[in-house]
């Protein structure tokens, strides 16, 4: 199982070398053209199998790739890995695992609020996870400064 997500994770990456075989810039994520349909359905299927991995860091870089995916494919319907979603951010093994797949069903279900989180190269899953939050917190708290009872 986890040779096949590191596998496919590499495959992923692969989409961000040059057209000589060089390396381009060093990414984490793979950039948009990466995501093809075939890659993504594979995509899907090696992140079922990594959310039932015993290690952590597995776990969470399925994830962020899951997140970065919807980000950079927003019309993509990833109901396929939503029940392992809800259940790793319920039941997952730890309070970070949690937090980070309930982030990432928000991100599922309203791709719009992350609009542009995509145009940047984030350096670890932790980064994007940081930036999810701080646009969260941003549209959350934007409406604290508007009146909800009306003047008498």
């Amino acid at each position: 199982m986890k040779i096949a997500a590191v596998v496919l994770m590499g495959a992923l990456a692969a989409g961000a070398t040059g057209a000589r075989g060089q390396e381009a810039e060093q990414r984490y994520f793979p950039d948009q053209s990466a995501y093809t349909e075939a890659r993504l359905v594979k995509l899907e299927k090696a992140m079922e199998r990594c959310f039932d991995c015993d290690n952590e860091g597995v776990v969470e870089s399925a994830l962020a790739q899951i997140a970065w995916a919807k980000l950079n494919v927003p019309d993509r319907d990833f109901s396929r890995v939503r029940a392992s979603l809800n259940q790793q951010a319920l039941y997952g093994r730890s309070p970070q695992i949690r937090f980070d797949a309930y982030l990432v069903t928000l991100i599922i279900d309203h791709p719009v609020l992350f609009r542009g989180l995509a145009e940047v190269n984030y350096e670890s899953g932790q980064d994007l996870f940081r930036a999810v939050s701080a646009q969260l917190q941003k549209t959350l708290m934007g409406y604290n400064d508007r009146k909800w009872v009306r003047e008498e």
